[in-house]
C-alpha cells in the first residue's frame, strides 16, 4: 500500500512519447473514484516513441545464416520489428537473410521465438560491460512475423520499457 509522502518513479505513455519522472505522493483519494495527488515533478524525462518502440535487453540467441552456419549472439536491443545484436564472428553482410532464435519468458509463460530477419547494417560494436572486444554489431529487420511471435515481441518490448529499459 502507498502512503502519503512516499517517493515513487512514474512512467507513462502519452500519445507518441514516454515520460518518466520522480515524485512524492501527496494524498490518496477514494471518492468519487480512486486517484492520487502527486507532487509536481522538478524534471520530466521525455523520449519520443519510435515508429517501433525498442527496449534495451540482454538475451542470448542463436543466429543461423543462409548457408546453415550458426553463431551464438547477444541481443542488446529489441523491437517488434527488429533487433540489434552483438556477434563475435560475422554471420553475413548487409542484405543477407538469417534466422534468429531465442527463449522468451513472461509471467510464467515460456516460448522459443524463431524469427526470419534481414541484415540492415554491420559495424564494430562498442563493447558492453560483460562483452569482449572485437564484437560486431548487426541491425536486423524481422521479416514475415507470425501473429503469435508478433504478440510476444510486443509484450516483451513493453515489459522492458515498463521496467525502465528504454533506449
Amino acid at each position: 500500500t502507498l502512503r502519503d509522502g512516499e517517493q515513487m518513479e512514474v512512467r507513462m505513455l502519452t500519445g507518441s512519447n514516454i515520460c518518466v519522472f520522480s515524485t512524492a505522493l501527496q494524498r490518496i483519494c477514494i471518492s468519487p473514484n480512486h486517484y492520487m495527488h502527486l507532487e509536481y515533478p522538478s524534471v520530466v524525462h521525455i523520449q519520443e516513441l519510435r515508429k517501433s518502440p525498442r527496449a534495451r535487453v540482454s538475451l542470448s540467441a542463436t543466429a543461423i545464416n543462409a548457408q546453415g552456419g550458426q553463431e551464438i549472439v547477444h541481443i542488446v536491443n529489441l523491437s517488434p520489428h527488429g533487433a540489434q545484436i552483438h556477434v563475435p564472428a560475422g554471420v553475413g553482410q548487409k542484405g543477407d537473410s538469417l534466422k534468429l532464435a531465442f527463449h522468451a519468458a513472461m509471467d510464467g509463460l515460456k516460448t522459443t521465438l524463431e524469427l526470419d530477419a534481414q541484415i540492415q547494417h554491420v559495424h564494430p560494436a562498442r563493447p558492453s560491460r560483460n562483452e569482449e572486444e572485437g564484437m560486431l554489431e548487426y541491425g536486423l529487420a524481422f521479416q514475415n512475423i507470425p501473429a503469435e511471435n508478433a504478440l510476444w515481441l510486443n509484450a516483451l518490448v513493453y515489459q522492458h520499457i515498463a521496467e525502465g529499459d528504454m533506449t
